[in-house]
């Protein structure tokens, strides 16, 4: 906390909002990537002679193939778009050059075979980036162009599924805009729009607020370098029989269009719709 610059509080959202100006003062998208930030630092100062290996994942979704196509608990990153998208809820779907995603069984195998492989070497430090984006990236238009084909094929009742465009400025125009149609609603036009102008305001509100979440992941032009795990790779299927089968995490082999149609996209919507049954909504 002193280190951070932050005081005690007794109310948890004081401390929370300080944490995360905290965070974007030292150059972090939020709260979340601080705080893995420093729990790396913590192990690399206090590891000893104790191997370290760190494995840095890039946006997990559901699993390719263990314990079975699809398994997912929650919604978490792109879901939100998705289950967003296919309940009509945001007036464009959000995009930028690709979304480095990466299947969560990928990420407990190369954990797995990481621990295995250096369990043994002493005062070793070692980074793992579990990552697609340089080997086999999901383009953002993929992911839209796959959400809205699933919506058409396996439409939500029976209402017309419309196709969500893209966000663009011309959207950014349209929140601030709705000012303007605040304003001339009850100033000249007697209120008679009040609810339609609700219906807006919901929606932009709710587009621009999961724009801010995703902007520093949807519109990232980095990509981290999976040198070492294709090192590892490379290791596994040069040595060790079927365990390149066993324990795969080589991106190179999803087909992205396939797996978001047939396993990913329709493991999100089940989960949404249970997560709505429970809720009560």
């Amino acid at each position: 906390m002193k280190e951070l610059g932050l005081k005690r509080s007794t109310k948890p959202h004081l401390i929370f909002s300080g944490c995360y100006q905290k965070a974007k003062y030292f150059g972090w998208p939020n709260v979340y990537a601080l705080t893995k930030a420093m729990g790396e630092m913590l192990h690399g100062t206090m590891r000893g002679e104790l191997p370290l290996v760190i494995v840095r994942p890039s946006i997990i979704i559901s699993t390719f193939q263990d314990p079975f196509p699809g398994w997912i608990e929650g919604l978490r990153t792109i879901d939100v778009l998705i289950a967003a998208t296919y309940e009509q809820k945001l007036p464009c779907f959000i995009t930028g050059r690709i979304i480095d995603s990466i299947p969560g069984d990928m990420v407990v195998n190369a954990t797995m075979v990481a621990m295995v492989t250096h369990y043994n070497d002493v005062g070793t430090q070692v980074v793992y980036h579990v990552t697609s984006a340089l080997q086999n990236a999901l383009p953002c238009n993929i992911l839209d162009e796959s959400t809205h084909a699933y919506c058409l094929v396996n439409p939500r009742g029976q209402f017309l599924f419309s196709k969500i465009k893209s966000l663009s400025g011309g959207h950014l125009k349209t929140y601030y805009g709705k000012q303007v149609l605040y304003l001339a609603n009850y100033l000249l036009l007697c209120g008679r729009f009040t609810s339609y102008h609700n219906r807006l305001n919901r929606s932009l509100d709710y587009l621009m607020f999961v724009a801010k979440l995703y902007t520093p992941y949807v519109f990232f032009k980095g990509s981290f370098d999976d040198t070492n795990l294709r090192k590892l790779w490379g290791s596994m299927c040069a040595g060790r029989g079927d365990d390149g089968y066993i324990f795969n995490f080589d991106p190179s082999c999803i087909n992205w269009r396939l797996y978001l149609f047939n396993t990913h996209i329709p493991a999100v919507l089940k989960v949404a719709a249970h997560m709505k049954k429970e809720s009560g909504a």
